[in-house]
């Protein structure tokens, strides 16, 4: 009887430090992992997005990458029965990482097939502006009056650039 006793208090006492060490080094490891990763990922969403994107939709996609999963992993939490309540979480929050990037993507996509399609309209604009004689500049800023978005809407952006010396 003693001696079950002790070997209990053994492996308790071992559980113990077992769990003493992953909160002392586990989950400050894991927060870094985690921090890192997300400011990775940000960044580099970041960079595509402006790149490729208007202001508004950056808005959208921007807090649909915030709240996303979080309130996919709530959900997941909440309306799983409990002996699944945890991979749903785990499903909801990977699945809220992953839409706002399908979204954003079909946002480019989108925003990419209108700039080929007006580009061809684009060229058409400038070929009639150097005819008569206007210049390259001059050119660019017929187009950026004259054709919808997203063309303009680039054009004003390399435009811009010429007036601040941008290369």
């Amino acid at each position: 009887m003693i001696k079950e006793q002790k070997m209990l208090v053994v492996i308790f006492l071992a559980i113990f430090i077992s769990v003493v060490l992953f909160v002392y080094f586990g989950i400050p490891f894991i927060a870094r992992t985690y921090f890192e990763f997300t400011r990775k990922r940000t960044k580099q969403f970041a960079v595509e997005m402006d790149r490729t994107m208007v202001q508004d939709d950056i808005r959208k996609v921007t807090i649909f990458y915030i709240v996303g999963p979080i309130v996919l992993g709530l959900a997941g939490l909440f309306l799983a029965p409990p002996p699944f309540a945890i991979p749903a979480l785990i499903v909801g929050v990977v699945i809220g990482f992953l839409i706002p990037r399908m979204y954003a993507g079909l946002l480019i996509g989108r925003r990419k097939r209108q700039f080929d399609h007006q580009l061809v309209d684009g060229l058409m604009v400038m070929a009639s502006s150097f005819r008569g004689g206007l210049s390259l500049l001059q050119s660019m800023e017929a187009v950026a009056e004259e054709m919808p978005d997203p063309i303009r809407q680039e054009l004003n952006i390399v435009l811009g650039e010429n007036k601040l010396g941008v290369t």
